[in-house]
């Protein structure tokens, strides 16, 4: 990253037709991308997490630590890092640890691939194939956040609103009787229109880690103009995921019309930091 004085922040928001992220209704993931982007727990991982539960912990962290340097994206392996340290009476390595975790399973939210076929287009095997792969990876979230919570961080709250947008999205993956409550882009008449978009700004201890990147965030725009459950997939640390959740459940916008009603429509939303 470079670290010049100032600090610039760059926006873009769009209403995405296939919802790319948090595995949205606009596509599917077709069983072969899912089981590619699904890797399956290395061998070290596997050890650790079985001596985990079998309750030899320092063993069990140095087989996950062996296991996160092997693959730095490892979520399974930071996550039960966390708690076999904290199991050895190491607290702050362990939520530092699942903190990591945390935020590896949040960005896994948003890597689904999609195909350009709608989804009221997919037979029943298609959408039962997508809605397994979305709830799967919303519990993995969920589970590694309610983790992270026991451990009572100063940013408690924003996680425990994410927590229940968790559920509200694996309860929307596991029912197929929701089809018809909220659309995506494709789906409807006439689509959401964003009338406003407030801007997030840098928090200080952001600016002094110089952090940069994409945050993504996705939410209902509901019908009766509020926007709802509002969760963010790809996160950033140091306070600025809460400043785009902030700023998003300020949005306004004209709800999406099918069949000359107004329905909820689900929606990504991008906001970029860059520090120059």
């Amino acid at each position: 990253m470079l670290s010049p004085r100032h600090a610039r922040l760059s926006f873009t928001t769009f209403v995405c037709a296939c919802l790319l992220a948090a595995g949205t209704r606009g596509g599917v993931v077709r069983a072969q991308e899912a089981q590619a982007q699904t890797p399956a727990q290395s061998a070290e991982t596997a050890r650790g997490v079985a001596l985990y539960k079998q309750g030899d912990f320092k063993a069990a962290v140095d087989s996950l630590k062996k296991a996160s340097r092997q693959d730095a994206a490892d979520a399974d392996a930071w996550q039960y890092l966390a708690l076999a340290l904290k199991q050895t009476g190491d607290e702050k390595s362990a939520q530092r640890t699942m903190e990591r975790a945390v935020y590896l399973r949040h960005a896994r939210l948003s890597s689904f691939s999609v195909s350009n076929r709608p989804y009221s287009a997919l037979s029943k095997e298609e959408r039962a194939v997508f809605r397994a792969e979305q709830a799967r990876r919303y519990a993995a979230a969920l589970e590694t956040v309610n983790a992270y919570l026991q451990f009572e961080p100063q940013d408690a709250a924003f996680w425990r609103e994410q927590a229940e947008s968790l559920n509200f999205y694996i309860a929307q993956a596991e029912n197929p009787a929701q089809d018809d409550a909220i659309y995506a882009g494709d789906e409807v008449t006439a689509r959401a229109v964003i009338l406003s978009k407030p801007l997030p700004t840098y928090t200080e201890e952001a600016r002094q880690h110089q952090i940069s990147g994409r945050i993504l965030v996705r939410l209902v725009l509901a019908p009766d103009e509020t926007v709802q459950h509002v969760l963010v997939t790809r996160p950033l640390p140091y306070g600025l995921s809460e400043r785009a959740l902030e700023v998003a459940r300020r949005i306004r916008f004209k709800p999406a019309m099918k069949d000359g009603r107004a329905v909820a429509q689900y929606v990504t939303i991008e906001y970029g930091f860059s520090i120059y």
